[in-house]
């Protein structure tokens, strides 16, 4: 074994750990939407069938029955057996004071039972996927980079990353979501690199995971649409092999997520339910969305709660890093961006890859934006941008090596040591003291 791939499984083995003590620390329910979202999963394992989203708040199974249904369907099939009964959660009866909103029920502790077991079940399956996500970025990073080194860098970026871990030890759709949206950017690079291995049938598939995970993730697509344009020539030199390479593009999506779009028009009137998630919770939406301007105006304030709640932002939002730290981070992503952009080639910024993975960034980064237009601070989330993850790897490790110039093995251990330094500062004067 190359201690490039021991320091990998150091890595992983990190993120894992480091998962299962998250998810034992935080209460059920201590999480963005976490009630919600187990609560979609029960309803499907319980009725067999998705749950309406109804105008009214109080008269809804959950509030996160608009959300796509492969995640809720999957963890349904999972915990079946356990939900019969309910999860012992608690509320914190509020003080005055900051502090979560749930806390340990006596009923909660372990060896857990019925939906108390189902709930940390499906958190475990949220973590399983985030490892499948690391694995996946890892071969982005490989086949972008080619180095064994920079790889394990770049999946150390991620898989240290404390809100990486928080979100992955959560109920939540969030976690499909992301390892959908990696694989959709595995599939462009690898399509990018090699385009007579490109597979119209393949991109659908992976595209219909995309929708059927959440609305936001085919926004990622961008980088797909690009190189079908730009290998248009390759990939169907006449009109009759142009046809057939669009219908066996189209065949997936259409077959998997056809029938969830046209019941979302069905039952909301438009295809992914959002109308009607305004309807229900509309202290979280602005009564008219922002204009240009307005919109400009909040900008510098959206982009540093997003840059912070990408790193470390616990509970409901309420517990973070402290500022100088949140800073630290900042001036070093800064730095490494910067230097990624000062010691870019002009030939570089031509690789259909680079131009394929700018395309999918800005596609989820203009819908984030627009999602903004009509959220208020409720939407200022950066685990909603986790889907390009690996990208922001890509962006963050090409700088990054610039300081460890013919150094790579340095560049990657610097890196997961500095991470898991950070890790543990988090989990020990953040997670623990607040919330075990």
């Amino acid at each position: 074994m190359t201690a490039a791939r021991a320091l990998l499984f150091l890595v992983l083995g990190a993120y894992l750990a480091a998962g299962i003590a998250f998810s034992v620390a935080f209460p059920l329910g201590e999480g963005p939407d976490e009630p919600a979202h187990f609560a979609y999963v029960q309803y499907v394992a319980r009725q067999g069938t998705l749950p309406v989203l109804k105008p009214d708040y109080l008269d809804n199974e959950s509030v996160e029955a608009y959300q796509a249904p492969l995640y809720y369907l999957t963890g349904a099939l999972l915990t079946f057996p356990w939900m019969g009964t309910d999860p012992a959660i608690e509320h914190d009866p509020p003080t005055g004071e900051k502090r979560p909103l749930f806390r340990h029920a006596p009923e909660a502790a372990f060896p857990w039972t019925g939906g108390t077991l189902a709930w940390h079940l499906l958190r475990f399956f949220s973590l399983a996927l985030g490892a499948l996500t690391l694995l996946a970025a890892h071969r982005i990073l490989v086949r972008f980079f080619g180095s064994q080194w920079l790889a394990t860098a770049g999946t150390a970026h991620l898989a240290l990353n404390p809100q990486f871990i928080y979100i992955h030890s959560l109920v939540s759709n969030d976690s499909l979501a992301i390892l959908a949206g990696t694989l959709l950017v595995l599939f462009i690079v690898r399509s990018a690199q090699d385009p007579a291995g490109f597979s119209p049938f393949l991109a659908g598939l992976v595209l219909a995971l995309a929708l059927l995970s959440k609305a936001s993730v085919p926004l990622l697509g961008g980088g797909l649409a690009y190189l079908l344009w730009n290998r248009r020539d390759q990939l169907a030199p006449s009109w009759p092999q142009a046809l057939r390479n669009f219908a066996k593009l189209a065949a997936a999506p259409l077959l998997l997520t056809g029938w969830w779009l046209a019941r979302n028009l069905w039952l909301y009137g438009d295809l992914t339910g959002a109308s009607m998630s305004m309807r229900v919770v509309p202290e979280n939406h602005y009564p008219a969305p922002l204009g240009p301007l307005e919109f400009l105006s909040l900008l510098p304030e959206l982009v540093q709660a997003t840059f912070r709640t990408s790193w470390a932002t616990f509970g409901w939002m309420g517990f973070e890093l402290p500022r100088r730290i949140s800073n630290a981070l900042a001036i070093i992503h800064l730095a490494a961006w910067g230097a990624a952009l000062v010691f870019i080639r002009p030939k570089t910024l031509r690789r259909p890859s680079v131009v394929a993975l700018a395309l999918s960034a800005l596609g989820l980064l203009a819908g984030y934006c627009y999602y903004n237009t009509f959220t208020n601070q409720a939407g200022w989330q950066g685990r909603l941008l986790f889907p390009a993850a690996s990208i922001a790897a890509v962006a963050f490790l090409a700088g990054w090596r610039r300081f460890f110039p013919g150094r790579e093995s340095w560049a990657a251990a610097t890196l997961v040591v500095a991470q898991l330094a950070l890790l543990i500062y988090v989990y020990f004067t953040i997670i623990l003291p607040v919330f075990a």
